[in-house]
């Protein structure tokens, strides 16, 4: 959720959505998930009535009701929605919501008029999963005869997103205890889930620390043996659990560990591993889990048993892709240690998918030790290994940057990076780890996060690149090991300082003609204690491109075994240098592929490109996202800055009409899809500021609104938005179309 959003949203808020998320957390049953999730909307936006919708199982174009409140139960029975058919079915087939405050008037609303139930104002959002509408969420007519507002359709549209989450893990949770669904689906659909879920729950908090823990111990520790006692620990840490005793049972590799907070259990008697097995063994033929002390009767001979031992027992099976491969038990000792609960249970049904995940990943990789990577395990590693890559370039002022990454395989050992070490400068990070596929794929996983640490601690790039190598000599074994060009970039003074780790020289090309290879000396990372780092600074002037590559790109071959070597790609920057950072890039992905056509990619190939450019005059891209509106924010403010201009109202206004002329892009004009974007361009003078923002939408009657002006309500958000940009600015323009908006600001 973007900032914008943040700000609309009240402490009150906060605390509805987080009362309705412990709700869902607590709760892992379909049909009580859904009717939460309905309750607790409507009474948080004040309305009457309301359903989810979702799609039939037997007819996939079809959404039936699946839940709701305050429609007959008649009515109910009999509705279902075709896609695209009505509002609910149109909401379903653009997954973009829909607010209606005045139903009686509305042109597109097809008004079926029923005794007992006659809607006057609605709102209807989709129910969105990985880019999937899986259902629709409908609310009617307000209480105290009001409309709805935009704020309560982006309090719905924020729920819906949790609520479509939430559906899809208690779906998740079923299919687990019915058919045993393939790890790989398991592993993706429910760390998507935690991961969206982490951000409103300190719960679910804890589920994302869990997750981070146990696959940096998958990463660390590739045995089995030694991984099953780490996962045992974990548990004895995790605050909400609070157990005695951690005892993993690991069928297919026939391990069994127990654990207390002193370590390693060496005094476990054979009476109590005889019951733990017992239980284990029903567990995991009757496909449950147990805990005792229970209600019901059918645990009454494995209590006498354990109860003679402990206070309070917990097992929850573990899942492979061809079934039961354990059971993980968690033990109260003693009375002061308490009971488990069912909200522990839910909770370890839930931890009980990562460590099986992390148990099945580490068992797959030693198969893979002896055939080849299976390609479902390698889409699952290629995803997450996006999530380490930039998504975007960074903006900074006078640089213009561009990057690419294309692994040979569906996941890579190359690493790229942009991250700011302070206000001022911005660390560039390119490197390479041995070897290729998902062994190197972890690898850059684990350098990722060691820089990200540790890049606002330390003020050199010599120093930073000590500091890794450092930590990778205690991670990574000695065979591996990681190259690296990491420098630190000022923009203020347009100071580049740089260091490297065995990686291939950058390349400063200037605008003179001369090529400056950047070559201090580096040994590489992970491998020795003491890898000689040396670094080197540099001055980029307007019009200079900085390169730093991975030796995919030099020694690409060609059907011929020819190398496409590094005169050729010194010649193919030097002929586009007046380009941008982007056009350079095209042009040598272009050359590289046709290069080595008909031939298979030999190595990962990673580029950055950077060009010092003019401060106050520049064109650039964004995308069509709410979280652009702040990086505008800073990246403006700080070229004013460097005009003198430091005043806070100034800053306040321009901040005005940023927001609401960038948001107008984003809403009205690409209507909030993520494939357009959004052309910015700006020009500061002594007296003026100037940005034309370009979206990539149908434009509107911009002529009409204007003349209309007087009917600008001046309570409504938008009408407010209006009247403020046209107070503010010196002048404002729209082109025919209505697509692209000129501002000048007089900074006097």
């Amino acid at each position: 959720m973007n900032r914008k959003i943040y700000e609309k949203f009240s402490i009150e808020d906060w605390i509805r959505l987080v009362s309705i998320n412990n709700a869902i957390v607590s709760e892992l049953q379909l049909d009580k998930v859904l009717i939460l999730i309905l309750k607790n909307a409507l009474s948080s936006i004040n309305a009457m009535h309301g359903s989810l919708m979702l799609f039939d199982d037997e007819e996939s174009d079809t959404l039936k009701i699946a839940v709701a409140v305050g429609i007959p139960h008649n009515i109910i029975k009999k509705v279902k929605i075709k896609v695209g058919e009505g509002i609910s079915g149109e909401v379903a087939r653009t997954g973009e919501p829909v607010l209606i405050q005045d139903v009686e008037h509305d042109p597109v609303f097809a008004r079926k008029n029923r005794p007992r139930y006659f809607t006057k104002s609605c709102l209807s959002v989709p129910l969105v999963f990985k880019n999937k509408v899986i259902g629709v969420f409908n609310v009617n007519d307000k209480k105290n005869s009001k409309q709805f507002t935009e704020k309560d359709l982006i309090f719905s549209n924020t729920l819906a997103s949790q609520a479509a989450i939430a559906i899809e893990n208690a779906k998740l949770y079923m299919q687990v205890k019915k058919d045993k669904v393939k790890l790989e689906n398991l592993n993706v659909e429910l760390e998507e889930s935690l991961f969206a879920l982490s951000e409103y729950t300190e719960e679910l908090f804890v589920f994302h620390e869990f997750t981070k823990k146990i696959f940096d111990k998958v990463i660390t520790y590739m045995d089995l043996d030694e991984l099953t006692g780490k996962i045992c620990e974990l548990f004895m840490e995790l605050e909400p659990i609070k157990s005695d005793l951690v005892i993993l049972n690991f069928f297919d590799k026939n391990i069994f560990k127990v654990y207390s907070k002193s370590g390693e259990e060496k005094n476990f008697s054979s009476s109590e591993k005889e019951i733990i097995l017992k239980i284990s063994d029903y567990c995991q033929k009757n496909n449950e889990s147990m805990r005792i002390p229970f209600e019901e009767e059918r645990y009454k001979f494995f209590e006498q048993e354990a109860l003679k031992h402990y206070n309070s027992l917990l097992s929850v099976p573990l899942y492979g892709k061809s079934g039961s491969i354990g059971v993980l038990t968690l033990v109260k000792k003693n009375k002061k240690s308490g009971l488990f609960d069912e909200k522990i249970r839910n909770l370890m049904l839930i931890f009980s998918l990562q460590v099986s995940t992390a148990l099945s990943l580490v068992s797959a990789l030693e198969e893979v030790m002896k055939k080849k990577v299976m390609e479902n395990e390698l889409k699952v590693a290629a995803k997450i290994q996006k999530m380490f890559l930039p998504r975007e370039n960074p903006l900074v002022p006078g640089l213009e940057l561009s990057h690419i990454n294309i692994p040979t395989f569906e996941v890579g050992g190359d690493y790229i990076d942009f991250l700011w070490h302070n206000n001022s400068n911005l660390g560039i990070s390119i490197g390479d780890v041995s070897g290729k596929g998902i062994p190197a794929s972890l690898i850059m996983a684990l350098t990722k996060s060691i820089v990200k640490s540790n890049v606002t601690l330390y003020d050199s790039p010599k120093e930073l690149l000590e500091k890794i190598n450092y930590e990778l000599l205690t991670e990574i074994e000695g065979h591996r090991f990681v190259t690296m060009a990491f420098g630190f970039y000022n923009w203020e003074t347009r100071k580049l300082e740089i260091a490297k780790a065995g990686h291939n020289p950058p390349l400063i090309f200037k605008k003179s003609g001369e090529i400056i290879s950047i070559n201090p000396q580096g040994l590489f990372l992970g491998m020795f204690r003491d890898c000689i780092i040396r670094q080197e600074e540099y001055n980029l002037d307007v019009g200079d491109v900085l390169v730093l590559y991975t030796d995919g790109v030099i020694d690409a071959e060609d059907s011929k075994g020819v190398n496409f070597g590094l005169k050729k790609m010194e010649k193919i920057i030097r002929d586009n240098i007046e380009k941008s950072p982007e056009e350079i890039k095209d042009k040598l992905i272009k050359k590289l592929e046709n290069f080595y056509k008909g031939q298979k990619q030999n190595d990962d190939i990673s580029i950055i490109i950077c060009k010092a450019i003019d401060y106050f005059e520049r064109k650039f891209i964004i995308s069509s996202n709410k979280s652009q509106i702040p990086r505008l924010h800073w990246y403006i403010q700080n070229l004013l800055k460097m005009k003198g201009y430091e005043n806070e109202d100034l800053k306040f206004k321009i901040r005005l009409i940023i927001d609401e002329i960038l948001s107008n892009a984003i809403e009205h004009g690409n209507k909030y899809n993520d494939n357009r974007n959004i052309a910015i361009y700006h020009k500061i003078t002594s007296k003026n500021l100037t940005i034309k923002i370009i979206d990539e939408g149908k434009g509107f009657n911009w002529q009409e609104k204007i003349s209309k002006q007087c009917d600008i309500n001046i309570k409504s958000e938008r009408g407010r938005g209006i009247i403020i940009v046209k107070e503010l600015c010196s002048s404002i323009k729209y082109n025919k179309k209505g697509n692209e908006v000129t501002i000048k600001i007089d900074l006097e």
